[in-house]
């Protein structure tokens, strides 16, 4: 058995369904196809240059890609405005969250952690991520995606795809493209984090359908929630049944500091007026220009921005999905969270299902305790 497969036929099939969805189906089944076979010619063609021949296909007919475009530009409008007209809230959540966790992770030590990293062969990888998946009857995930060809190694540089899941919604299947697979204990987190996004992918279109599936991928913040759950979960089984438990404590102690500076990229975000976070136009400022929005009380934190260089939607994705995965974790409250998958964020989904800072603060600290050593 091996992890990554080389066979590209699968490409062509796929993209000639999504091009019959565009000759046959409605406006807005096109459009999800459409979105679809973007990033399929995106990461395909690094494989398989010939997958290029569909580009005119694809692209070729003007009036669907206009429509395609204004459609696109709606729904990150509708995106911008939800974030804004909840910025209260969001400063005053992510700030108790920030505190909970710079707190707590000071109490392990310095930040970020080195470590000798352990390199596997094939063999072991395969068998450490499927007795994690077993054990939480979730193996067959894997397996299909192996049997079905779907994972796939990209060799080279792209810029916004570094272990990327990208989701072909016309028939609920998807690919994992995975850049940089060292065969490492890290290696396998990435591997565990895009096994959650297709978990998540599945059950979206099993209940949704393709186009809702596909709104959901722009309108939702929590479309990293599943995927933050399944590398943490990970890593946790590691430390638990002593399987290069230090490494997987060290690998753990990296990624809530990732989850803090992503939450605190976020919490700034929430404080800069509504014309910088649209296209991103924060990212053109200096720290100096950033720091001069955030209120009196907070602007020491102006040492960070610098860091904002990424999307206000991949950082909102990645804050609250780091947040809800661990009430996920500790409360079961995978069902309560799939009733808002579909729906922009609304604040009542935090206050009535409780998911308050005093109840996050019970759990991070009864986790952090295991990576104590």
């Amino acid at each position: 058995m091996e992890i990554f497969s080389t066979d590209t036929t699968i490409f062509h099939k796929e993209i000639k369904e999504l091009l019959y969805i565009l000759e046959h189906e409605k406006t807005m089944e096109k459009i999800a196809a459409l979105s679809s076979m973007e990033a399929m010619l995106l990461l395909g063609t690094q494989l398989d240059e010939t997958i290029l021949n569909f580009d005119k296909k694809v692209f070729g007919n003007r009036a669907l890609m206009e429509k395609y475009q204004q459609y696109m530009n709606a729904n990150y409008k509708k995106f911008i405005n939800n974030f804004y007209e909840n910025k209260e809230f969001h400063q005053a959540y992510l700030c108790e969250i920030l505190k909970i966790i710079g707190e707590d992770l000071q109490e392990l030590g310095e930040e970020y952690r080195t470590y000798n990293t352990t390199y596997l062969k094939e063999d072991e990888c395969i068998d450490i991520i499927t007795s994690y998946l077993k054990s939480i009857k979730k193996e067959n995930l894997f397996y299909e995606m192996i049997e079905e060809k779907r994972i796939f190694e990209l060799k080279r540089n792209l810029d916004g795809y570094n272990g990327e899941t990208v989701t072909i919604i016309n028939n609920g299947d998807s690919f994992i493209f995975l850049k940089g697979f060292d065969k490492t204990i890290f290696s396998l987190t990435t591997l565990s984090h895009e096994l959650g996004h297709i978990d998540d992918f599945k059950t979206i279109y099993q209940k949704y359908g393709i186009k809702d599936s596909h709104n959901l991928n722009l309108l939702s913040i929590y479309n990293e929630t599943i995927s933050k759950k399944y590398e943490k979960d990970f890593l946790y089984y590691l430390v638990d049944n002593n399987i290069y438990k230090e490494e997987a404590i060290d690998i753990l102690i990296n990624l809530y500091w990732n989850d803090y500076d992503v939450i605190l990229s976020t919490y700034i975000l929430s404080y800069l007026p509504k014309r910088l976070l649209e296209r991103d136009k924060y990212q053109h400022l200096t720290a100096e220009e950033i720091t001069k929005y955030l209120p009196e009380g907070q602007k020491e934190i102006g040492e960070y921005v610098d860091s904002l260089n990424s999307t206000l939607q991949d950082d909102i994705n990645y804050a609250y999905g780091a947040i809800i995965s661990e009430y996920l974790d500790s409360n079961n409250k995978d069902t309560l969270y799939s009733g808002y998958r579909h729906k922009l964020f609304n604040p009542n989904f935090i206050v009535e299902n409780k998911l308050l800072p005093e109840d996050f603060s019970k759990i991070y600290q009864k986790k952090l305790n295991k990576l104590k050593i």
